[in-house]
């Protein structure tokens, strides 16, 4: 059955003390292939800007990351995107029509993991991109995915996504 894919990129901001993550290599290749246009990223409130380019949000991303003002910004107030009040990620995902989504960012395991897990209760397919997302410890990011993988959704390289993109095909466009 068909699918359309999101990428979340979650507090990938300029200050992120996480530096070696593969989550711009996630989001070039899906906007080269033309799979997954809708680019949402989901900052904390203290990485938005009001007012940069007519009235809209702007955030001080990760220097990286290939924000572009077609992408979708929220601000995202708690650890999940998801919880209610937090941000409207899931009523924009929706409005876009997208049912699966990449996740990537930092902390591995409390907001992109929070945000995954209520991703996959909402009912949308979810992968935690592994080495598109950073924690303080390795062994920290290693048993948030872990756990992730048992219960809750996919773990997948970037090399991985990619891949499986590539050969895909019920992977469509979001309209």
């Amino acid at each position: 059955m068909p699918f359309q894919l999101g990428v979340v990129v979650i507090d990938l901001e300029e200050d992120a003390v996480a530096i070696d993550v593969e989550g711009p290599k996630v989001v070039l290749f899906i906007r080269v292939i033309g799979l997954g246009e809708l680019v949402e990223y989901a900052c904390s409130q203290r990485a938005a800007h009001e007012g940069v380019a007519d009235g809209k949000q702007w955030f001080a991303l990760w220097p990286e990351m290939d924000g572009r003002p077609e992408d979708l910004y929220v601000v995202k107030r708690c650890y999940s995107a998801f919880v209610p009040g937090s941000s409207d990620l899931e009523s924009v995902l929706r409005h876009n029509k997208i049912d699966a989504v990449l996740i990537a960012g930092t902390a591995t395991s409390v907001c992109c993991e929070s945000t995954a897990r209520d991703a996959m209760m909402l009912d949308f397919k979810c992968i935690m991109v592994s080495d598109g997302l950073a924690a303080c410890e390795q062994e920290e990011h290693q048993k948030s995915l872990e756990g992730f993988m048992l219960y809750f959704g996919g773990v997948l390289t970037a090399d991985q996504t990619i891949e499986r993109l590539k050969r895909d095909k019920s992977v469509t466009r979001p309209r």
